[in-house]
């Protein structure tokens, strides 16, 4: 069975990119457009199939509507959330540091990145 991930990012062509490389490296790829987006999709999954919730959630910092500042704090305060592993993308190096606080986010990957370090970053979380 294919390992379920939640992709989350407002731009769209990075989005479609990035799902097409994840599902050709074989993962089951779900996609949000903003925090907002992703909470109510984890919300309505948590609630009804939680057999259906990603194991790795990767999101981007900057987006609409619910920011991944936003994002990561609200994953942590759901029982059926609070164990996924979240990874941040971000191009802004100092973003990173007001996360390395942060107990909840398991790891962090700067654009550009190769689709293998997220596959690296992905497969490591996964054996946790």
């Amino acid at each position: 069975m294919a390992v379920k991930l939640l992709l989350v990012d407002d731009e769209e062509d990075l989005l479609t990119l990035l799902r097409f490389v994840l599902e050709q490296m074989g993962y089951q790829v779900a996609t949000a457009a903003n925090g907002k987006i992703a909470l109510d999709i984890l919300d309505k999954a948590g609630a009804t199939a939680p057999e259906t919730l990603p194991s790795v959630i990767i999101s981007d910092v900057m987006m609409p509507e619910m920011d991944g500042f936003s994002l990561v704090n609200a994953l942590a305060e759901r029982d059926y959330t609070k164990h996924v592993p979240v990874i941040i993308m971000t191009a802004k190096g100092k973003t990173r540091d007001l996360f390395q606080a942060s107990a909840e986010v398991a790891a962090f990957v700067e654009k550009p990145f190769e689709p293998k370090t997220l596959r690296e970053i992905i497969e490591s979380l996964l054996k946790k």
